[in-house]
């Protein structure tokens, strides 16, 4: 939809375009983060380096 619309919300530099991807991408960051923390420690044994 960007390549459509030069001005608003929809072009290049507008909310739904770039910030809301973003945040999204920021949210799975975190959400993958975690559960593969817990993951490598689980695998680990419990144990610390």
């Amino acid at each position: 939809m960007i390549f459509w619309f030069k001005k608003g919300p929809f072009s290049w530099n507008g909310v739904v375009a770039f910030y809301i991807p973003a945040f999204i991408f920021f949210i799975w960051v975190v959400g993958m983060t975690l559960p593969a923390m817990k993951a490598v420690h689980r695998e680990a044994g419990g144990q610390r380096a």
